[in-house]
């Protein structure tokens, strides 16, 4: 199912109809391997997650 959904997405994220409406909505979206959004989600995680802890921010 994830490479059915994969595929799906990155054959819209050729058509320069979706990549217009996207990006007019402040989305700028590359596609690619699962494997490289799965890396992606934890780079994020692990920067937002140092900047809370550095802050002291609560999450409670």
């Amino acid at each position: 199912m994830i490479q059915r959904l994969n595929a799906a997405f990155n054959h819209a994220l050729k058509d320069p109809a979706v990549i217009s409406k996207l990006n007019q909505s402040g989305i700028g979206a590359i596609g690619g391997a699962p494997s490289v959004l799965a890396r992606h989600i934890k780079s994020e995680h692990d920067k937002w997650a140092e900047l809370i802890r550095a802050q002291r921010i609560s999450t409670e």
